[in-house]
This record gives C-alpha cells, structure tokens and sequence, in this order.
C-alpha cells in the first residue's frame, strides 16, 4: 500500500518558502518601477536565486524522506524494528511519536500484538482505517512527554523520529511505561545519550546507505540509535 504520510517538511512550510520567494520577484518589480536602483535590484535577484535555490532543495530532500514504501526512512523503521525482538506472541507495543501511523502499520504485521499509537494529534486515524489495523491499533492524541499511562505498561516502546528536536525528555517517558525487562527501540536526535548508555542501553550512530545532502542539521545529522532491554 503507498503511504499518504507527509514529507520530513509540511507542505505548509514548504509553501511560506515558495511565497517567500515569490516576494523577492514582487520587490524587483516594485523597485524597476519606482526607484531604479541597480544595487537593490542585483540584492534582491541575489536573494532570489537564494531561495529559489534553497527551497527546491528542501523540496528534493523532501521527496526522499517521504514515509513511504521502499524509501530511505522506510528502511530505517524496519531496521530498527529489528532491533525490537518482538517475540510471536500477545504483547504490548507503545508506538511512541506515530505521526500518520506510517510505523504503527509496520508494527501491526505482529499479528498478536495491542498497539497504542500516540502522537499530539490522532491524525493516524483514516490511515490505520483504511490499513485495516484500526482493530488492534488504537490512535491516541496526547503529549510525548506526559503520556497518560500508569508506569511499566507496556512490553515494547517503539520510536522513530517522534521530533525533529532534542527527544531526551520523550525517551525518559518511553523508559517510564515501559515493563521491567521490556524493550525500546529509538531512532532520532538526542543530546543526552550518556545517561542512557548508563542505564545499560546501547547507543550507535547508523548512517549506512544514507546520501550526504541529508546528513544536515535538520535532516538526519546526529541522528542516533538507542535500544536495550530495561532492566531496572
């Protein structure tokens, strides 16, 4: 099934870049009909070309981070679903940072496993619908540093770039749901990586068969992997 999962960037984002860059046009048209000035007007195409530039790249960025299958993060979320273990029996998996539910429908392949999909909104609904999980999935809207279960209630905390920034505090609540002797899986930025590594869980940087346009800051530079077992 092709996923209808939104780039890395939205498109509103992606669409204040274009009209930022339509207001240069707008402005060179402004000063070669008003005050003529052959600097501002070499500025402005300067700026133009700029983010022209800048924008058509994010666009193709983008396109290449689309949660889709067969796509760079597509085979990054199955990687680190390995890395999960979940064993063929009846589980609990916290899908932490779901988004669309691009991931929740991969997790979903474990027949026998309960999964709750939380994200700050339950936009997932009509794709885990028309997956035909919404049976075994359910959808929750709620902040992903303040979940509203009760601590170690789940088997398996799963996350995948729950937010382009510092996901310390997200992967603190993660280890707080999570059962004794559970399972998490986290892929995406975060500083503090030493508190968990003391804490028994394994940290590495994976950047195999990923492009260098995205190893940027905001695109997947100093992304990490932390999993483990919990163990206390």
């Amino acid at each position: 099934m092709e996923n209808k999962y939104e780039g890395w960037f939205s498109n509103k984002f992606l669409n204040i870049l274009y009209l930022s860059t339509i207001a240069f046009i707008f402005l060179q048209y402004i000063n070669d009909a008003t005050i003529h000035n052959t600097v501002l007007a070499v500025i402005l195409f300067s700026l133009f070309l700029l983010m022209l530039g800048f924008t058509l790249f994010l666009r193709f960025c983008n396109r290449k981070l689309e949660y889709k299958n067969g796509s760079i993060l597509d085979h990054k979320a199955r990687a680190l679903m390995k890395r999960l273990s979940i064993k063929d029996k009846k589980c609990t998996v916290l899908d932490l940072g779901c988004k669309k539910g691009f991931t929740s429908i991969l997790l979903a392949k474990n027949k026998r496993a309960l999964i709750k999909s939380v994200d700050i909104n339950d936009e997932c609904r009509s794709l885990l619908k028309e997956a035909k999980v919404n049976k075994r999935v359910e959808a929750i809207a709620s902040p992903l540093t303040s979940l509203p279960f009760k601590d170690e209630t789940f088997d398996y905390v799963y996350s995948f770039f729950p937010s382009k920034k510092d996901s310390t505090d997200i992967i603190k609540e993660g280890l707080r749901v999570l059962k004794k002797n559970g399972y998490i899986a986290f892929e995406g930025h975060c500083e503090d990586v030493s508190s968990f590594e003391e804490l028994g869980l394994h940290v590495i940087y994976d950047y195999k068969d990923v492009p260098g346009y995205l190893m940027l800051p905001g695109l997947l530079k100093d992304s990490v992997i932390i999993y483990g077992k919990k163990s206390h």
